[in-house]
Order: C-alpha cells, then sequence, then structure tokens
C-alpha cells in the first residue's frame, strides 16, 4: 500500500484547497460552476466553523484532499479528492485509512453524484453503503409536471 501523510490545513491554504476542488468538481462532472475566488471564499467560510480540510502527501509531493465537518454526528465526509494523474495507485486507499486511523475507526457519511460510478465504486470498496436517495427537480422542469 502507498505510504500517505495527512496535513491539518489551515485559511492560508484555502488556495491550494480551491485548486484541488476545483480538480473533484471535473473528476465527478459535477454542474458546480464556482470560480477559483468563491472556491477559496467557501474554503475560508468551511475552515472558520466546524469543518476541517486535510492535505494527502506521499513523499512530500500533494496527491490529494479531504474536507470533513467534524461538527455533526457521525462526521461528514463532504469532500474527498486523488490528483487524476495518480488515480489507481493505492493513494485514495492510503489516505482514506489514514483519516479513519485519525478518527478512530468512526462512522462516516458520504454524497456521491449519481452519475459518479467510478466515486461510488471507490466508496463501495471502502465499506459505504447507499443510506438514502437525495432527488432534485431543477427549476426549469416545474412546467412538466403532469396535470393528475
Amino acid at each position: 500500500m502507498q505510504q500517505v501523510t495527512l496535513h491539518l490545513a489551515d485559511e492560508r491554504d484555502c488556495g491550494l484547497l480551491a485548486l484541488l476542488n476545483r480538480e473533484l468538481i471535473l473528476a465527478e462532472h459535477s454542474d458546480n460552476e464556482m470560480s477559483y475566488v468563491t472556491l477559496k471564499d467557501c474554503m475560508q467560510t468551511f475552515l472558520r466553523g466546524t469543518y476541517r480540510a486535510w492535505i494527502f502527501r506521499a513523499d512530500n509531493v500533494i496527491v490529494g484532499y479531504a474536507l470533513v465537518d467534524v461538527g455533526v454526528e457521525p462526521y461528514y465526509l463532504r469532500q474527498f479528492c486523488i490528483l487524476e494523474s495518480i488515480r489507481g495507485k493505492g493513494f485514495g486507499r492510503a489516505a482514506f485509512m489514514e483519516l479513519q486511523r485519525m478518527f478512530g475507526a468512526i462512522a462516516l457519511d458520504i454524497d456521491v453524484l449519481v452519475w459518479n460510478v467510478a466515486g461510488a465504486a471507490f466508496w463501495h470498496k471502502m465499506g459505504f453503503v447507499p443510506r438514502y436517495t437525495r432527488m432534485r427537480m431543477e427549476a426549469s422542469t416545474i412546467d412538466q409536471i403532469p396535470e393528475s
């Protein structure tokens, strides 16, 4: 297994976290269109609240990050990303196992976009199972609701 270390991020890391978040948005084909500045501001807001972020490194090179809400029970793993160029090489598993060791092997909640098949497969391998389905109706479809 790959060797990954976790480094607790602070507000000085919000620019880097915004770039890593953009990588996650692209990887999961999210419809999130926030700019770099907005993503950076969001990270600052998260870190000023109950969220904590960790930057993952292997051989002192950044390989990914996680953003976790530690103010809820169970903790909520909001964002987790390994850089695209090194996915599939064990860094995700190693980083997740380090997080679990640090947290004391607690329960975690996550959300996975339904079209993110690769992400869902990874989380299934890590032992996650579906608990509910969150659905959305876009405002543009309100006129398409049948009358009866």
